[in-house]
């Protein structure tokens, strides 16, 4: 089991997180473990005290290295994360590293940030989520856990969620619709997911006997670097820059040898196409 501990000033504020959503979930069926600690148990004195004035001057308070320095050896973890506005950018491929390790600290500052020597000490990450500041690390750290946590197998409910996402693989996810199909004149499309990154081609079809709309179509096929393949029966009464379907230059188009439905549906057709490369492709699948 995966365990993250947030060393922080405001526990509340990830107790809180905890009790909603696939986390709320994930901790019930014992997925992943998330804890807090109390920066303030470590402070200093009988006021016990975290922060101080900056040595040598400057406005705000800056988090002192004895408390930060306790918390972190007192509670070990595989790595160290400091939530830092200068750190490295999160990405995907530093949340896929992340994800190595069982045990992590994340944690989080507060005012003017920390005693630099206490990130000399202990850090193994500077992570910062964005280039902005805000007034201290748990929002930040809250942001990467679950960047993190929800790639963790069976912590989301469809783990094909995960594989369509923004981001991922550098794609950007399609516009996703429910209905009703027409609200307000805008309309919504229906649209497959490129699931598999063995998918290369997509074919258009008709969506409730309209034609299509390949203006849509084709900036699909760009956005995601797909071939576009066109059913000639789906395409009927569809224009291409204003020019009837037909009379457009195409990767390649798709007849079927059944009147009453495309190619799409299996019931066998023919592959049109000008481009050696595709016709060879298609001779292999054949």
């Amino acid at each position: 089991m995966n365990k993250y501990q947030v060393i922080t000033l405001f526990p509340d504020l990830i107790e809180e997180w905890k009790k909603v959503g696939i986390i709320n979930q994930a901790l019930k069926n014992n997925l992943i473990e998330i804890s807090t600690v109390n920066l303030r148990n470590f402070g200093i004195g009988e006021y016990k005290q975290v922060d101080d004035s900056p040595y040598g001057g400057g406005p705000g308070m800056v988090l002192m290295p004895e408390p930060l320095d306790n918390a972190i050896l007192q509670n070990e973890a595989k790595k160290n994360v400091f939530l830092t506005p200068s750190g490295q950018q999160l990405n995907e491929d530093l949340i896929q590293e992340l994800l190595k390790y069982d045990s992590l600290n994340l944690i989080c500052g507060r005012y003017e940030g920390f005693d630099q020597r206490v990130i000399d000490m202990h850090s193994d990450y500077e992570i910062s989520i964005g280039h902005s500041v805000v007034s201290g690390g748990e929002i930040p750290a809250l942001y990467l856990l679950e960047a993190i946590l929800r790639r963790i197998p069976n912590v989301l409910g469809n783990p094909e969620s995960l594989t369509n996402e923004t981001f991922v693989n550098n794609q950007k996810d399609f516009p996703v619709y429910t209905r009703p199909e027409t609200y307000k004149d805008h309309k919504g499309y229906l649209r497959r997911k490129k699931t598999d990154q063995k998918v290369s081609a997509m074919i258009p079809v008709f969506s409730m006997g309209l034609p299509i709309d390949f203006e849509k179509a084709n900036q699909i096929s760009r956005d995601y670097g797909l071939k576009l393949i066109v059913d000639a029966a789906a395409g009927v009464g569809s224009k291409i820059n204003n020019v009837p379907f037909g009379n457009s230059k195409m990767d390649c188009a798709t007849i079927s040898f059944n009147g009453n439905k495309n190619i799409t549906t299996g019931g066998g057709g023919v592959v049109l196409t000008n481009k050696k490369k595709i016709a060879k492709k298609v001779l292999h699948l054949s």
